[in-house]
């Protein structure tokens, strides 16, 4: 086997991290990131509610998580 059909076959096998696969930990990242502030948001609401002092630091972890 030849370098040439060494490289294609790294290709092929996706050994190698390409664009799509940047794009897709990119993409992947973004929606964990919503995950998060999403859920923040929803435990200090309810920490808000039942009068419990964790809302700031949720809130807290909205805002810097947001701002990131």
């Amino acid at each position: 086997m030849d370098r040439s059909e060494d490289l294609k076959q790294v290709r092929d096998l996706h050994l190698v991290r390409d664009e799509g696969d940047r794009e897709v930990e990119a993409a992947a990242g973004l929606r964990a990131g919503n995950a998060v502030v999403l859920v923040s948001q929803l435990l200090s609401a309810v920490c808000l509610l039942q009068d419990d002092p964790a809302w700031m630091a949720l809130l807290s972890l909205t805002l810097v998580w947001g701002g990131a």
